[in-house]
């Protein structure tokens, strides 16, 4: 996420921006893998939600020097030239059909980061070996019973407040995606619903940890 930083600031782009493509990069994938893989699939390993992690982020950042002509002409151009004329030239046959994206490239490297991180999380977590007993231990405290004891943390919350946190998270999530796609239309509110999204996930994620 650091580099990610440091290269997006070189751009010159404004704070706001800059922010949102760091987001959307680095941090959806992270955020896709712990809610669907994290929660909802019992084979995910920690090598497996890793490497989404990194493999995300990485496509997604390749996506913008590919595209976007600065990027381009400043890095991944001048890197495969170094290493070969004629791989070069390929490339530079790719960024000028993909060029035409560049307005739209902070609504769709989210996407880009995302979808490769759902691909690879799973596969790998198929060819890497579980932890059983720390995998099981987490989820019987998913299963547990009222007349267990000991504290269970419950998937679906049963308190009021647990239920806000939820809705709260989902709600935000919905309003950040919008703000970010919204953000290549010029829309005057994309701002604001992007980072009004990313508080109301923080705070409704407090809520549901520190609830049943």
């Amino acid at each position: 996420m650091v580099l990610t930083a440091w290269i997006v600031l070189q751009t010159g782009d404004g704070a706001v921006r800059a922010n949102l493509k760091i987001v959307g990069v680095v941090d959806l994938p992270f955020f896709v893998i712990t809610i669907i893989f994290g929660l909802l699939w019992k084979r995910t390993t920690w090598q497996g939600a890793l490497a989404g992690f990194i493999g995300g982020s990485v496509v997604g950042i390749l996506a913008y020097l590919l595209v976007v002509p600065d990027y381009f002409h400043a890095t991944l151009y001048p890197m495969f030239a170094a290493i070969s004329g004629s791989l070069a030239a390929h490339v530079s046959s790719w960024h000028s059909v993909l060029k035409v994206y560049e307005p739209s490239m902070i609504s769709i490297a989210p996407f880009v980061s995302t979808g490769t991180a759902l691909v690879i999380t799973p596969l790998v977590s198929l060819v890497t070996r579980q932890d059983n007993s720390e995998t099981k231990g987490i989820w019987k405290h998913f299963q547990a019973g009222e007349e267990e004891k000991g504290e269970a943390f419950h998937l679906i919350p049963i308190s009021v407040v647990g239920r806000v946190g939820v809705a709260l998270m989902v709600l935000g999530m919905l309003g950040f995606l919008f703000g970010v796609i919204s953000a290549s239309r010029a829309f005057p509110l994309a701002t604001s619903l992007a980072v009004g999204g990313m508080i109301m996930v923080f705070v409704g994620g407090l809520l549901r940890v520190y609830s049943e």
